[in-house]
């Protein structure tokens, strides 16, 4: 895993966990992913379309799914 994608999951997290507010989170993310690459990127991507489309329980599964493979 990349820093990037590290940091990424890390902050999302946190929103998730209401330790953060989405305009927090948003504010962090959308400068900090703009100019991704490869698989950064693709995670990027994923987050901005369930941001826009308001779907909390997709972005829980890129949090969960990923603790769930990382430990195994």
């Amino acid at each position: 895993m990349t820093d990037t994608e590290f940091q990424i999951r890390m902050r999302l997290s946190m929103y998730l966990a209401g330790e953060s507010t989405l305009a927090e989170f948003k504010s962090w993310f959308l400068p900090s992913t703009w100019n991704l690459e490869g698989r950064d990127a693709k995670l990027a991507t994923t987050i901005r379309s369930c941001l826009a489309e308001g779907l909390t329980e997709e972005l829980k599964l890129l949090v969960t799914d990923y603790a769930t493979t990382a430990s195994s």
